[in-house]
């Protein structure tokens, strides 16, 4: 290594050892000035969070900064020193994603330890310009790597939590209830395109197979419109209820219902229907007592 390099080699371990010292020797005096800072960026939403959590969260993240520093290592937070602090933030952005903070003041828990640190500089190094400047250098870099990584993390939070609120919506739209014992009966409201077609059928299957009714009854009486897209997902499903061998009723058939599919040239393919779910329910009953008839008999 030539003797410039060398020379810039020791000049920046010289800058990184004054953030270690920092970090190391003063580390409740930067988590007093970041709560501080945070509480001035009005971060601190006593109504989400209480204050020991946000000082336990925000502690936490100073002690995994302080193991990648004191390792000598400022500049790659994908590097194994960073990964305390990295599991940390992402605690904190999913906590945040999951009590609803919005981005920004997520973005601020983290960049708001940028202040912290420079009024901590400050105090130490107040007569050592150089070191001073220096420390704000890296403590910008590192403090703006660590804030991209928390906002990535917080949007894969918010992500998650969007789908598994979707998920819960969806199940909720599609409930698959056993209102007689062998028979089940699944009320479908709203539109039915590709994939609430395929949510259905997965409720329905699912539904079956657990509790291994004989009979179901699919009311489609709240189906906002029926086309041919329509007609066809609901025949893709009482033929995939028909194959586990189950009887298929469908109720909500009104006239309108009636007449449209007509005009489509569509048939239920041999599935039993209702105009009405009262109607349907007493053609579920009395195909069960068939059944079951037969089933003395063998």
């Amino acid at each position: 290594m030539s003797q410039s390099k060398q020379e810039a080699q020791d000049a920046h371990n010289a800058q990184m050892q004054i953030i270690a010292d920092l970090f190391n020797k003063d580390t409740d005096i930067i988590l007093k000035l970041w709560m501080k800072q945070q509480a001035a960026a009005g971060s601190l939403r006593s109504d989400l969070i209480s204050e020991e959590e946000m000082r336990q969260m925000s502690f936490d993240t100073l002690a995994g900064i302080n193991i990648a520093v004191s390792a000598g290592n400022m500049d790659d937070i994908e590097a194994e020193a960073f990964d305390a602090v990295k599991t940390n933030l992402k605690k904190v952005s999913e906590r945040y994603a999951m009590l609803d903070f919005s981005p920004s003041e997520t973005a601020t828990f983290i960049f708001s330890l940028k202040e912290a640190v420079m009024d901590a500089l400050q105090q130490q190094y107040e007569n050592d310009t150089d070191a001073l400047f220096s420390g704000l250098m890296l403590t910008n870099k590192l403090v703006d790597s660590l804030g991209l990584y928390t906002f990535e993390c917080f949007a894969e939070a918010q992500k998650a939590l969007l789908a598994e609120q979707m998920s819960t919506m969806s199940a909720m739209s599609t409930p698959v209830m056993q209102i007689w014992k062998d028979i089940l009966m699944i009320p479908i409201v709203g539109t039915v395109d590709s994939a609430r077609s395929q949510e259905i059928m997965d409720a329905m299957l699912e539904g079956l197979e657990r509790t291994d009714s004989e009979i179901i009854l699919l009311d489609i009486q709240g189906v906002a419109s029926i086309d041919s897209a329509v007609a066809n997902h609901l025949l893709k499903i009482t033929k995939a209820v028909t194959m586990m061998g189950c009887h298929c009723i469908v109720s909500g058939v009104t006239s309108h219902v009636a007449q449209a599919m007509a005009n489509l040239g569509l048939e239920l393919g041999g599935v039993n229907s209702a105009p009405t779910l009262r109607k349907g329910l007493r053609m579920a009953l009395a195909s069960l007592k068939e059944i079951n008839a037969q089933n003395v008999d063998v």
